[in-house]
C-alpha cells in the first residue's frame, strides 16, 4: 500500500484494510468531499477521481504535485535544508507563509510545515493562521518517492478547493463517495474542531449525513469514515451498514504511547 507524501494525524492508512475490505476498491469515478492527504484515493483504481477539500493549499498543492513532481521537488530544495530543521527557522518560516499571498508559495511553505511540524498536524487558528509548533525531527527530508508515487497515481484527478455542500451528481452517474470528515470528538469534554480556521461543528457533521443521504438515493455508494463514540448517533444516521474496527492513534509523539481507537466505517 502507498503512503502519501503528506504526514497526516487522522490519516488512514493504518484503517485501509478495514476500509478496502468493504468499500469498492475500482470503478469509474470516486470523489472524496474531504480529501486530506489522499491516502484512500492513492490505494484504490477508479478510472476519474475528484478530491476536494476546504484548505486552499492542501488543494493547490496536490494539484501541483500531481501534475509537476520535478518542479516542486526542485523548489522544495531550499526549504528543506539542515539550516531549516530549527526551531528558530521553523517560526520564521510558519510567519512567512502566514503572511504569504502567493498561491505557489503557499503550497512549498505548506509542504515543509506539514514535514517539519508535530506530528503531521494541519491546524490554523480562528484567525486563520497556521499554529502547529516545531516537531524537532533529527533529520527531515524531502518524500522524493512518495511525490512520484503520487503524480504516477492521481495525475489525471481533479483537485477542487471546496466543502462537500458542493458535490454534485450528474444525471446517470452513480459514482464512489467516500467521506472522512473531522473526527468527533471522543470524550464528552472534548471540542468539536478542524484543520480549517472556521471549524466543522456538530451541526456539520449532522448535515453532512443529510447529504449522505440524499447521495444515496440519487444512486451514490456512500462511505463515511469516523470515531465509534456515543456522540455518532447523535449525528449520523440511516445508515444501511456499519462497521466496527480498531486502529492504531498516530497522535503521540511516542510510539509506544499510540494506543488503538475505535473507529467505523459506515455504508448508505
Amino acid at each position: 500500500m502507498q503512503h502519501s507524501f503528506l504526514k497526516w494525524t487522522g490519516g488512514k492508512f493504518n484503517a485501509l484494510p478495514h476500509i478496502m475490505a468493504h468499500m469498492p476498491n475500482e470503478g469509474e469515478l470516486l470523489i472524496e468531499p474531504f480529501m486530506g492527504s489522499c491516502t484512500v484515493a492513492l490505494n484504490l483504481d477508479y478510472k476519474n477521481v475528484i478530491l476536494r477539500d476546504m484548505n486552499p493549499d492542501l488543494v493547490n498543492l496536490c494539484h501541483w504535485v500531481s501534475r509537476y513532481p520535478k518542479v516542486v521537488i526542485s523548489q522544495a530544495k531550499e526549504l528543506f535544508t539542515p539550516s531549516n530543521n530549527a526551531k528558530e527557522a521553523y517560526y520564521r518560516l510558519r510567519l512567512l507563509y502566514n503572511n504569504e499571498t502567493d498561491p505557489k508559495k503557499r503550497a512549498l511553505l505548506f509542504l515543509y510545515l506539514n514535514r517539519h511540524g508535530y506530528n503531521g498536524l494541519v491546524r490554523y487558528s480562528q484567525r486563520g493562521n497556521y499554529n502547529v509548533p516545531f516537531g524537532s525531527y533529527a533529520k527531515v527530508n524531502i518524500p522524493v518517492e512518495a511525490i512520484y508515487n503520487f503524480s504516477a497515481k492521481l495525475k489525471r484527478a481533479k483537485f477542487v478547493h471546496g466543502s462537500y455542500q458542493g458535490v454534485r451528481l450528474a444525471n446517470g452517474v452513480k459514482p464512489v463517495i467516500y467521506n472522512d470528515p473531522p473526527y468527533l470528538p471522543i470524550s464528552p469534554t472534548a471540542s468539536f474542531s478542524a484543520y480549517v480556521s472556521n471549524g466543522f461543528s456538530k451541526q456539520d457533521h449532522i448535515d453532512l449525513n443529510g447529504h449522505c443521504l440524499r447521495w444515496a438515493k440519487k444512486g451514490a455508494s456512500v462511505w463515511l469514515s469516523n470515531h465509534d463514540v456515543p456522540v455518532l448517533d447523535d449525528c449520523y444516521h440511516g445508515a444501511a451498514e456499519r462497521v466496527h474496527f480498531e486502529v492504531r492513534r498516530s497522535v503521540s509523539s511516542k510510539g509506544e504511547m499510540r494506543t488503538p481507537a475505535k473507529e467505523v466505517l459506515l455504508q448508505y
